[in-house]
C-alpha cells in the first residue's frame, strides 16, 4: 500500500505540473476565453460517462476479492470481461454522442467560440472513449495491487501530452491541444496493457480464463448500476455547473474558474489517489476482520486529514503566486475562487475513506444520495445566486453543494454502527476541517477586499 500510495501521489503531482504548463501555454497563446471554450467542450463530453454502468468503478473490488480468495483465473476473467465490454459499449456511446453535443454547444457559445468548440468536439469525444477504456484498465491494475504501474503509465502519458501540446497549440490552436490529449491516452493504454499482461502472467496461468463471461458481466452490472447512480451525479456535477456558469458569467469567468478548479483538483487528487490503494484491503478485511477494518479505517482517516488539510491549506495560501504563474498577474477573482474551492476539495478528501469503504463493502446508497444532493444544491446556486447577486457569489454555492454531499458520505458509511467511528467525527479530520475553513475564509476576505 505504501508503494502504491507513493506512486499514485507522484502521478498526480506530475500531472499537476504538466497541466500547469499546458494551461499556461494555452492562455498565453490563445487567451483565457479559448481555455474556457476547451473547458466547456470537455464538460459536455463528460455526459458520455453516464453510460459507464459502474463497471470501471467496481472492477477493482471484484478482482481484489477474487485474488483474496485465491481465484486468479476468476480475477483475469473479470478483467477481460470488464475491459472488452467497456471498450465496445462506450465506443457505440461515443459515436452516438457527437451530434447531440454538437448541437448542444450552441446553448452556451456562439460565433467564433462556437465554431472553435465544434471543431475540436470529435477529438474530445475520441478522448472520452480512450479515457474510459484506460479507466477500466486502471481498475484492473488497482485490483491486482499494482497501482504503481498504473501511475507510471499515467505519468508517461501526461509527459507526452505536455510535449505535444507545447509543439502543436501555437500552430493548430485548440486542435493541437485536443490531439495531444488523445495521444496521452493512447500511450498510457499501451503501457498499462503490457504491464497488466506481465503481472497476470507472472501471478499464474491465465490462459484458462475466458475472454468474456456473461455471468461475470451480469454480476458486475448488478453492483455497478447502483454505484453508477452516484457516479453519474458526480460526473454531471462538473458539466452542469460549468455550463450554467458559462451561461451566467461568460467565458472569461469560466476560464478563470477552470484554471482554479483544475489546479486545486489536481492537488486534491494527490491525496485521493494516495488513499485509493486502501480499497482492496478494505474489501479483504470486511469479510471477517471487523477490528482490523476499524483500525485500518481510523489510520486512513488520519492520513486523509493530514494530506487533505496540508494540501488544501498550501493551495489556498499560494493562490496569489499561482495566479501570477498562470496569468502573469495577481487576479483577485482567481484568488477568490481558489479560496472557495480549496475548502470544497478538502471536504471530499476527508470523506474519501468512507467512499472507498463503501465500494469495498458494497454500501453505495449513501454515496448515491450524497452526490444527488451535491449537484442539486450546486446547480440551483449557480443559476439563482449568480443571476440575483453576482456570478462570483455562485461559486460559494457550488462549494456548498459538494461539502454537504461529502458530509453525508462521511457520516453514513463507517466500519461500525457507531457514529463516533465515522470519518465525519474522526478527531484528526475535525481539526483539519477547522484549519482549512479558517484559511479559506481568510483568503476569500482578502480577495474581496482587493477587488
Amino acid at each position: 500500500m505504501r508503494r502504491n500510495s507513493a506512486f499514485s501521489a507522484a502521478e498526480v503531482i506530475v500531472g499537476g505540473v504538466c497541466l500547469f504548463f499546458i494551461y499556461r501555454n494555452v492562455v498565453q497563446t490563445l487567451g483565457v476565453s479559448m481555455l474556457g471554450v476547451w473547458s466547456l467542450v470537455l464538460a459536455t463530453t463528460a455526459f458520455g460517462r453516464a453510460a459507464d454502468l459502474g463497471i470501471s468503478g467496481g472492477l477493482a473490488r471484484f478482482i481484489g476479492r477474487s485474488i483474496g480468495e485465491g481465484r486468479l483465473e476468476a480475477a483475469v476473467a473479470y478483467m477481460r470481461t470488464g475491459v472488452l465490454f467497456m471498450a465496445a459499449a462506450m465506443g457505440v456511446v461515443a459515436l452516438a454522442l457527437w451530434w447531440p453535443l454538437w448541437r448542444g454547444l450552441a446553448i452556451a457559445l456562439d460565433g467564433r467560440e462556437l465554431a472553435a468548440a465544434r471543431e475540436v468536439l470529435p477529438w474530445a469525444v475520441l478522448s472520452l472513449w480512450l479515457l474510459i477504456v484506460k479507466s477500466a484498465i486502471d481498475s484492473c491494475l488497482l485490483g491486482m495491487g499494482r497501482a504503481d504501474l498504473r501511475s507510471i503509465g499515467g505519468m508517461l502519458g501526461m509527459l507526452a501530452q505536455l510535449v505535444a501540446s507545447l509543439m502543436l497549440v501555437g500552430t493548430f490552436g485548440l486542435n493541437g491541444l485536443a490531439w495531444a490529449q488523445a495521444g496521452q491516452f493512447v500511450l498510457a493504454i499501451c503501457f498499462e496493457l503490457g504491464a497488466l499482461a506481465i503481472v497476470t502472467n507472472s501471478a499464474g496461468d491465465r490462459m484458462a480464463s475466458p475472454w468474456f463471461s456473461g455471468a461475470l458481466l451480469r454480476e458486475m452490472l448488478g453492483f455497478g448500476v447502483k454505484l453508477q447512480a452516484g457516479s453519474l451525479a458526480n460526473l454531471m456535477f462538473e458539466p452542469v455547473v460549468k455550463t450554467a456558469l458559462g451561461a451566467v458569467a461568460g467565458t472569461h469567468v469560466l476560464g478563470i474558474f477552470e484554471i482554479a478548479y483544475r489546479m486545486s483538483y489536481q492537488a486534491r487528487n494527490v491525496a485521493i489517489m494516495a488513499l485509493q490503494p486502501s480499497l482492496p484491503k478494505f474489501a479483504e478485511l470486511s469479510v471477517g476482520d471487523q477490528q482490523g477494518l476499524r483500525d485500518l479505517f481510523s489510520r486512513i482517516c488520519r492520513a486523509a486529514a493530514l494530506m487533505g488539510g496540508g494540501l488544501m491549506l498550501l493551495v489556498a495560501v499560494a493562490s496569489p503566486l499561482i495566479s501570477f504563474l498562470y496569468l502573469d498577474e495577481v487576479d483577485p477573482l482567481f484568488i477568490y475562487v481558489v479560496g472557495v474551492v480549496s475548502a470544497m476539495w478538502a471536504a471530499t478528501i476527508f470523506a474519501s475513506p468512507a467512499y472507498y469503504l463503501g465500494i469495498a463493502s458494497g454500501r453505495v446508497v449513501p454515496y448515491v444520495m450524497s452526490e444527488c444532493v451535491s449537484i442539486a444544491i450546486a446547480g440551483l446556486a449557480v443559476v439563482v445566486v449568480g443571476a440575483v447577486i453576482d456570478p462570483a457569489a455562485s461559486i460559494v454555492g457550488i462549494a456548498l453543494g459538494k461539502i454537504v454531499g461529502s458530509c453525508i458520505t462521511a457520516a453514513w458509511i463507517r466500519p461500525t454502527s457507531r457514529l463516533r467511528d465515522s470519518a465525519l467525527l474522526h478527531p484528526d479530520i475535525l481539526k483539519a476541517t477547522v484549519v482549512v475553513l479558517l484559511c479559506s475564509v481568510t483568503v476569500v476576505l482578502v480577495s474581496l477586499h482587493v477587488r
